[in-house]
């Protein structure tokens, strides 16, 4: 759930309401993996915020970095 709370805060509320309502939309009858959700983010966002995170989040122990390297969960946002 912290991923979508970072997620949320790094592209702002109405894109990432957008994002999760086309990739609802894009795998509702099929079902999808945690790599064609990675991917189907990072082709969404075509940042290198959000690719950054997708990839210290999902694919990597990174993230275990991050949180112990932080006071509090805004930091990690910043």
């Amino acid at each position: 759930m912290l991923f979508f709370y970072l997620l949320y805060h790094t592209v702002g509320e109405e894109a990432f309401f957008k994002a999760m309502k086309g990739y609802y939309l894009t795998f509702e009858n099929k079902g999808s993996t945690t790599k064609e959700f990675a991917e189907y983010l990072k082709n969404y966002f075509t940042s290198n915020k959000v690719d950054k995170l997708v990839n210290d989040w999902i694919f990597t122990n990174q993230s275990t970095s991050y949180l112990l390297s932080c006071e509090k969960i805004e930091d990690l946002w910043k």
